[in-house]
Order: C-alpha cells, then structure tokens, then sequence
C-alpha cells in the first residue's frame, strides 16, 4: 500500500490524508459512473441493422428493417453478430478515451484502481484506528512519565 501515500502523512495529518482519499474514490466512482452509462452504436451500411451496445446491459437496442427479415436465418444471424461487435467495439473506444482523459499522466488502468478501493478503504480504516490508538497510548505515556517526574 506504500505506493498510496506516504506514511508520514499519515502521523502529522490524518485528516487531510482521509480528506484526500475520499476525492479520489470520488473520482473513481465518477468514473465507473460514465463507464457505465456509454453506449455505442452501429448500424449496416444500408442502415437497416443497428444495434446499441453497452458494458453495463449488453446490447442496449436492436432494430432490424423488415426488409432484413427475407435473409436466411443464418445469414441474418451472423449480420446481428458482427454488427453487434462493432458496437462493442465502438464502446470500448468511448471507454479508452473517458479512461485516457481521467487518468493522463501514466496513472494506473482505472479498473484496477476501482478493484483496489474496497482493501484500501479498509486499510485506510486500520491506520486510522490505529493511529488513534497509538495517540493515545502515547498520551497516557507522556502522563506516566509526567507524574514519575512529579514524584
């Protein structure tokens, strides 16, 4: 997790750090958010096949011109499947440029960082918990030490 922040932060301003943590997983859902909401599209080059397409929902829309209806069912069948996968395919360049606009700069694949929110969350939880613990463990420290001094 060291590659997350570092952990001096961590002593000198835990709240900044949580402050900071929780824009980024704001951003992240902001992120899955738009994924999930792209849709792509294509249609046959006489436009009586289209099909919209989304990773949320799988095909989202399919509309065939009657005329289409006199193919074969096979041939028909195979014009729905590639037609299909130009949608999907058209999806996932829309997804390529939100992921390359969001994270420019070599950040890391924002699927990988969305997997990762959950066990870091929980890290996050711990340090923080144990942050507090060790704050006042040193108080009461200082204190033992103060009332030794005293006596």
């Amino acid at each position: 997790m060291s590659e997350f922040f570092d952990l001096s932060e961590i002593f000198t301003n835990p709240d900044e750090l949580m402050r900071a943590h929780q824009e980024r997983a704001a951003k992240a859902e902001e992120l899955q958010r738009r994924i999930q909401e792209t849709v792509g599209a294509a249609t046959t080059d006489d436009d009586r096949l289209t099909v919209s397409y989304s990773e949320a929902n799988g095909i989202e829309e399919l509309t065939i011109d009657p005329r289409m209806l006199r193919m074969g069912s096979e041939e028909l069948a195979a014009e729905i499947k590639r037609v299909t996968n130009l949608a999907r395919d058209d999806v996932q360049e829309q997804i390529n440029t939100i992921v390359t606009e969001a994270f420019a700069d070599g950040a890391p694949d924002p699927r990988q960082v969305l997997e990762q929110l959950p066990d870091f969350e929980k890290t996050m939880d711990e340090i923080l918990r144990d942050t507090q613990t060790m704050g006042t463990e040193v108080v009461d420290i200082v204190e033992r030490m103060r009332r030794q001094a005293e006596s």
